[in-house]
């Protein structure tokens, strides 16, 4: 292969992670899609960022972006054909009227409402820099080739929303804002918003992480403000998010277990994991 070969595809990896991420900001623009548009933003940082330091995970996962908005869209489609009725009464009755008032607050005070707005559809460009910015602090996590905290990362914003999706068909619940929409997405505990900030936070460091410490206090305010959740579903958010990185912990320890098994024995292997598990925990 001639030298200019490899920086040649380079370039072609990141022209077509653009394309497909241009067709989702088209979408979004079609559909008057905020949120999307906030995640076109956040998936073209990502083949920016990927393109400058050779980075093709990250232009992967860009790419790999509407795919999984597709995948994400289909399955609150279909947990709103299965919930026909939702429990919002139940929630608004333990919710003592709280978020109803803080949203009625909010969409009477305009400037606020924008505000809140910027900050509720802004969650894929701040997941963008979380994941850009995702970064080990030892050398062992460099040992098993790829950076341990963005995997982690990655497959826990994956596999939360489809977890998530249990509760919303146990507790099917359009918000206080969008209780006269019978075609509302069905996916309020947990919120998934603040599940996502939170991971945001809890896998990254330093100055990242204050952002997204602020930006899950922003969520925090935003989905009450919006009408999007109850505040109840902001609390049931929390021990859910921590069951999820507990989860994808163990997974990714199992992972490396099994990869161990082909090149050695389950002693060493089992050893091995237990000590990646100790290792890869001083990283949170």
């Amino acid at each position: 292969m001639p030298p200019s070969a490899a920086p040649r595809r380079d370039w072609l990896d990141a022209l077509v992670a653009a394309l497909i991420v241009a067709s989702l900001g088209l979408v979004a623009l079609l559909q008057h899609s905020p949120f999307a548009t906030g995640l076109t933003a956040g998936a073209l940082l990502m083949v920016a960022q990927g393109w400058r330091t050779n980075d093709q995970q990250l232009i992967a996962v860009a790419a790999l972006m509407p795919l999984f908005g597709i995948v994400a869209w289909g399955v609150n489609y279909g947990v709103i054909l299965l919930t026909p009725h939702t429990v919002d009464a139940t929630l608004a009755r333990l919710d003592a009227g709280v978020s109803v008032a803080i949203w009625h607050w909010c969409f009477s005070h305009r400037l606020i409402w924008q505000a809140l707005s910027l900050g509720y559809n802004s969650m894929g460009f701040l997941g963008a820099i979380a994941i850009c910015a995702a970064k080990d602090r030892n050398e062992y996590t460099e040992y098993m080739k790829g950076s341990l905290m963005r995997r982690q990362l990655l497959i826990a914003c994956v596999l939360a929303p489809f977890l998530a999706a249990i509760g919303y068909l146990l507790c099917p619940a359009v918000g206080p804002g969008w209780i006269r929409d019978p075609h509302a997405a069905r996916n309020c505990m947990p919120s998934m918003h603040f599940s996502w900030a939170l991971l945001f936070w809890w896998y990254s460091r330093g100055r990242v992480r204050t952002l997204m410490a602020v930006y899950a206090w922003v969520t925090v305010v935003a989905t009450l403000g919006l009408g999007q959740h109850y505040w109840i579903d902001l609390v049931a958010a929390v021990p859910f998010t921590a069951a999820v990185i507990w989860l994808v912990s163990r997974l990714d320890a199992l992972w490396w277990l099994r990869g161990q098994e082909r090149s050695g024995s389950r002693e060493e292997a089992t050893g091995s994991a237990s000590q990646y598990r100790d290792r890869a925990s001083a990283d949170y």
